[in-house]
């Protein structure tokens, strides 16, 4: 490749190496050259150092450290880069271009980490906000008497309130009604989303109890998949008892929606959205699911909309993978918990006893954290698993994140319950470099069996709901899209086996899945919608999507941008459950390959879990874990 074109003597020459390998892009050399001409730089190993500083966001991190430049960098080692020299981030041109959060500079140095000034922001204003919003709301914001009767009738089912299963649930709710800010965290299946509508309940019940109006309440999710998930349990079940049929009725009226349409986003000014700082959004309570997705830049958004009195309540699981863009918040937020099952910030202790009685001893006991800019609860004990080994399995993965002293008694509880087999989990080596036969055939014979309905009867209304209702009855989930083990081989090698005979190289045949990849807000899909190719006698084929109990139909013609998803990347699943999870993983251990992408892809299924691919392979993600450069936790 030819030296890119930049008005820096000598800069071209020396980052081309860097963008043949793509390590850096053009675009990143480009807004170095124009920072460095304006600020009278011309130091080329000052400009390629702070190109990576500039890279950075896209590979989530809110920031570099000089010092471990390279150690932070996937590339081939074959290739010998020449990388920046020592000094770099210490010469004296540095002052021109870098400087502390107030400098007005282009970059940032926080500590040991260097920072764009837009990454900077985006974390000064978010750790302002939620420095203001932390401890409680007013003392006159909860009715005592009538919130500790209704906790009383929600949650006291003989369950001693401590913070493990339904005691912990208690403990959230009573933290959630008196903060301004809260964080349930937890895995799959440990009842975050059954402790939501148990807090909704008490909350209704406040607003009776002052004769006034439900509160105005939100509910959101980073994507239209996860929103949907998030509205479809939260009333798939009726709590079992303190559920007036007022507060049910009133829970059903509720919608959940994504964060960009929560905040108001407008197309001509994609990265500003109607409500923020200076308009902020009307609800009382704003509830955010699959929190651990969102990035540093929307999360500063969102918190500088909610009001000063308002509730926000964050739930999330700090296990799973983080964001795809920049930033790592909730586990930004969580960490200066430590181990503790419930931590808050000072004051919140004395407004949560009356709620609870007397607060709750040993391990549960509320932990005062002085730097908490939100209240935690950690959920542990899970109920959705069908099968108690994935129980056991996302328990030791979760508890090895938790408990740094027995990690490694962790992991291998994990791995000696994974390799042990049984019906909900197996382990399948690769063959030849490929995912094994077998697998793809049993993969392909539970979709035949979700797709028997409509291929059956494909004009039948009941027939495609019946099939949409059973298509997440089994998913491949792969750690990468392209090669034969990525979603991309993957799809085609099941398309293969799926495709009617007969069918040529049409790509809307009758029983194709198809996921949705951008948010199309005329049509109402949104990013992560599945559904299903059939025919349709108006327009020839349509894909058809499942909202509630009725099923929506879109003329291929008219479908956004998609891809096929019978496999699909770990990265894609977030907020997806699955019966059957079959999480393939590369061929080659590497710094990608991760405990919690592992650990996400593992917790997507409900009963049955296949993993494929080698022992050394397996045993190497579990011991490594992400590191993201970021400096919210400081700020």
């Amino acid at each position: 490749m030819t030296a890119p074109l930049l008005a820096t003597q000598g800069l071209a020459e020396r980052a081309a190496p860097f963008v043949d390998a793509a390590v850096l892009s053009l675009g990143d050399l480009h807004v170095v050259d124009r920072l460095g001409r304006r600020a009278g730089v011309d130091d080329v190993e000052v400009l390629l150092g702070l190109a990576f500083v500039v890279r950075a966001p896209r590979f989530g991190h809110t920031g570099v450290d000089p010092t471990t430049l390279r150690a932070g960098i996937v590339v081939d080692e074959a290739l010998a880069l020449a990388w920046p020299d020592d000094g770099w981030h210490s010469r004296a041109p540095m002052a021109s271009l870098v400087g502390d959060d107030d400098a007005g500079l282009p970059f940032v140095r926080l500590g040991a980490l260097l920072q764009t000034g837009r990454m900077a922001a985006y974390e000064r204003r978010l750790a302002a906000t939620l420095t203001a919003r932390a401890g409680c709301l007013d003392d006159a914001s909860v009715d005592v008497p009538r919130a500790r009767a209704d906790l009383d009738a929600l949650f006291d089912d003989g369950t001693a309130a401590t913070a493990d299963g339904a005691g912990a649930q208690k403990i959230a709710a009573a933290v959630a009604l008196v903060a301004r800010t809260t964080v349930v965290s937890g895995g799959p299946g440990t009842g975050k989303t059954t402790t939501l509508a148990k807090l909704l309940t008490a909350l209704h019940g406040q607003s009776v109890a002052r004769g006034a109006a439900p509160p105005h309440v939100a509910l959101a999710a980073p994507t239209g998949k996860a929103a949907a998930r998030m509205r479809e349990a939260l009333l798939g079940r009726r709590p079992e008892r303190g559920v007036s049929d007022a507060a049910w009725t009133w829970l059903g009226t509720l919608e959940a929606v994504t964060l960009h349409r929560l905040l108001g986003f407008q197309p001509r000014t994609p990265s500003r959205f109607r409500h923020g700082a200076q308009e902020r959004l009307p609800h009382d309570v704003v509830v955010v699911d699959e929190a651990s997705m969102v990035d540093v830049a929307m999360m500063c958004k969102l918190v500088e909309a909610v009001r000063d009195d308002a509730r926000l309540v964050l739930l999330g699981d700090r296990n799973q993978l983080a964001s795809v863009e920049a930033g790592c918040v909730l586990a930004d937020l969580t960490a200066p918990a430590a181990g503790a099952m419930v931590a808050v910030a000072e004051g919140v202790p004395a407004r949560l006893a009356p709620l609870l009685d007397a607060l709750p001893a040993g391990p549960s006991t509320p932990v005062v954290v002085p730097r908490a800019r939100a209240a935690m609860v950690q959920f542990r004990k899970a109920f959705r698993f069908e099968r108690e080994g994935l129980r056991e399995v996302v328990h030791a993965l979760a508890e090895a994140s938790a408990d740094a002293a027995n990690e490694a008694a962790h992991l291998g509880r994990a791995l000696a319950r994974i390799h042990g087999g049984g019906e909900e989990l197996a382990f399948r080596p690769h063959t030849a470099g490929r995912v094994d036969a077998r697998v793809l055939e049993e993969v392909a014979r539970e979709f035949r069996l979700a797709l028997a309905a409509l291929r059956e009867r494909p004009g039948d209304e009941g027939a495609r709901r019946a099939t949409l209702q059973r298509i997440d009855a089994v998913r491949v989930l792969c750690t990468h899209r392209a090669g034969p083990l990525g979603a991309v081989g993957l799809n085609d090698a099941l398309t293969a086996r799926l495709r009617p005979a007969g069918g040529g190289a049409d790509p809307w045949w009758c029983g194709r899945l198809v996921m949705v990849t951008e948010n199309d807000y005329d049509r109402d899909l949104w990013n992560g919608d599945v559904g299903v190719v059939a025919p349709d006698p108006r327009t020839g084929a349509s894909v058809v999507f499942l909202r509630g109990e009725a099923v929506k139909a879109v003329p291929v013609t008219a479908m956004p941008a998609h891809e096929t998803a019978f496999a699909m990347t770990i990265h894609k699943s977030q907020g997806s459950q699955f019966g059957h999870a079959v999480v393939v993983l590369p061929a080659e251990s590497g710094p990608l390959l991760t405990r919690e992408l592992v650990y996400t892809g593992i917790s997507r299924a409900r009963s049955k879990v296949t993993l494929c691919g080698d022992a050394r392979v397996l045993a190497d993600a579990l011991r490594r874990r992400v590191e993201r450069a970021s400096g919210l936790g400081d700020r």
